[in-house]
């Protein structure tokens, strides 16, 4: 007998530690990315970025069936972090000033 679809959740919540690590490589690459296009290529720079995405990639891996889901699970995963670290910033400001 077939699952039904529409029942399981195609992206289940995430963990803390998951949204963690996300955020944290979604920062690194920023970071990177801002010190390559100021200061120049370095490979320190690049090695950092490459470390970041590898991080993010990893959990995604396995639990992807093609290489298009294992694409789409990097970008989704950076845009959480991303996300994760603009809700922290902007939580941080309304505490001051809430």
């Amino acid at each position: 007998m077939p699952q039904d679809q529409s029942k399981t959740p195609r992206n289940p919540p995430r963990s803390v530690a998951r949204r963690l690590l996300n955020a944290t490589c979604a920062m690194t690459i920023i970071g990177a990315v801002v010190f390559i296009v100021v200061l120049g290529m370095n490979f320190i720079a690049l090695a950092a970025v490459a470390v970041a995405l590898v991080a993010i990639g990893v959990p995604v891996a396995p639990a992807s069936d093609s290489l298009v889901e294992v694409i789409s699970g990097v970008v989704q995963a950076l845009v959480d972090g991303l996300s994760a670290v603009v809700e922290g910033i902007s939580s941080a400001i309304s505490g001051i000033f809430g």
